[in-house]
């Protein structure tokens, strides 16, 4: 307060240090409102954008924080893998908040997602953060074509374990390009535990069975053998079952 009664032209060095100590202290609805007067002078003070994009970062305001990463990455504010973080914790929280806005649609995160960028599309956390929002709005066509697509460009156990847990568009369609995937050597339980779901949507229950069987025999994992469980319940081998 002093250097600012002193000299007028640090004013925006002392709004930059003032912020910094607001939000060193986690001030940070009072460090936001020292940086939006400071923000008038970013051209010259770019520094002002980085604590803008942190004093946002923990007050939850992502979509105030969203037009800010270009600007941070136009004046190299940030280590290139700080923003890669940020952006990628920022499309996170988006994502999450449609997800849990009652009043969102399957068409609001749609748009969402292609507005993120390829390089931060092709992580798989983000994919499965996407798909899992997708299904809670019951998006599941949407979700289907994602995973085949993503699927038939390179393997990834994540996204195959989504198969079969919600209904198919196609179940018959589906399993044939699951079929064409096991002729792989390198296929895993995953995509067997995938495929024996999606053949009891399609009602083949002894491809179903035969696949569940192989999954399990693979590696006897908690999940497969509840599937496989439940199909010898349903088939009547309760012997079988328990």
């Amino acid at each position: 307060g002093k250097a600012e009664s002193v000299e007028a032209d640090a004013g925006v060095a002392v709004e930059l240090t003032q912020a910094e100590l607001q939000l060193s202290a986690g001030n940070y609805e009072q460090a936001l409102a020292t940086l939006v007067r400071a923000r008038a002078n970013a051209a010259k003070h770019p520094y002002v954008l980085a604590l803008l994009a942190r004093a946002h970062r923990h007050l939850g305001e992502w979509e105030a924080l969203r037009p800010l990463l270009p600007e941070l990455r136009k004046y190299g504010l940030l280590e290139d893998a700080a923003l890669r973080g940020l952006e990628s914790e920022l499309w996170h929280a988006l994502i999450g908040s449609i997800s849990e806005d009652a009043n969102a649609s399957v068409k609001n995160l749609e748009e969402l997602w292609r507005d993120i960028p390829l390089v931060q599309r092709e992580h798989i956390k983000l994919r499965v953060c996407y798909l899992n929002a997708l299904l809670a709005r019951g998006g599941y066509s949407v979700a289907e074509k994602h995973i085949v697509a993503w699927l038939g460009k390179a393997w990834q156990v994540e996204l195959a374990d989504f198969l079969g847990r919600f209904p198919p568009e196609n179940p018959r369609k589906l399993l044939k390009i699951i079929r064409k995937w096991l002729e792989a050597p390198s296929h895993d339980g995953t995509l067997l535990l995938a495929g024996g779901r999606v053949a009891l949507h399609a009602h083949e229950w002894e491809t179903a069975g035969t696949w569940l069987e192989e999954a399990h025999q693979r590696g006897a994992t908690a999940e497969n053998c509840c599937e496989l469980a439940r199909f010898c319940t349903a088939m009547g081998d309760h012997e079988r079952a328990s």
